[in-house]
């Protein structure tokens, strides 16, 4: 088993409710929001220069980090090289290129990315 196979199996669990079919939605808050909606909101916080919508993203985002790390082996060193910055490129990157995806499978790409680094 590799080191990060118990994060993989962790964000997959948290993240099949959602993909499995999005009438039943098993999520709450901003992760069941797509990607486009993600991009349309950053787009506007930036035109009318009003964060609080997009920074509601980003709490929901660090809460299911926070909670990816509590729950799998090495979560402490997955939160030490882990930077709110870099979550929200790669997660905007993400939306970018899977404009149909989920939000929750956007953060659940970058645990999965940050856990193939430990």
């Amino acid at each position: 088993m590799n080191n990060w196979s118990g994060v993989y199996l962790v964000v997959q669990l948290l993240s099949t409710a959602v993909l499995a079919d999005e009438r039943q939605l098993l999520l709450v808050g901003k992760g069941a929001n797509s990607c486009t909606n993600y991009l349309f909101e950053l787009h506007m916080s930036r035109i009318n220069d009003e964060q609080e919508t997009v920074r509601d993203y980003h709490h929901w985002a660090s809460g299911y980090i926070s909670a990816v790390s509590m729950v799998t082996p090495r979560g402490e060193e997955l939160l030490r090289i882990h930077r709110n910055d870099n979550a929200y490129i790669y997660i905007r990157s993400y939306c970018r290129r899977h404009q149909e995806s989920t939000f929750v499978e956007a953060v659940a790409g970058y645990v999965l990315d940050l856990a193939g680094r430990l």
